[in-house]
């Protein structure tokens, strides 16, 4: 199950990564991911399995179906930071 959550993250991360600098080079992504190059075989494979990404010429952009899902990601991140903002103001 551990794997499975950090490949989600993982997942996730390039989804916004992507949805903010419009695309990427699959190196930069691979390093973002810690330089392990099978878990950036397994996330592309995922995400081109799914839909949600094209690459061509080693150049990662989001699909319209990508770009709504980043979307997604960027508006629960959004909720969580926000509940947890909340939540440190209460305390203190």
């Amino acid at each position: 199950m551990a794997k499975a959550t950090n490949t989600v993250q993982r997942i996730a991360a390039v989804l916004v990564t992507l949805e903010e600098t419009g695309g990427g080079p699959e190196s930069s992504l691979y390093l973002a991911l810690g330089g392990d190059i099978h878990e950036w075989y397994e996330v592309k494979t995922l995400l081109l399995a799914s839909g949600l990404v094209t690459i061509r010429a080693h150049w990662v952009t989001l699909t319209a179906k990508g770009r709504t899902q980043a979307q997604e990601v960027k508006r629960i991140i959004e909720k969580a930071e926000a509940a947890m903002a909340a939540e440190k103001e209460t305390i203190q």
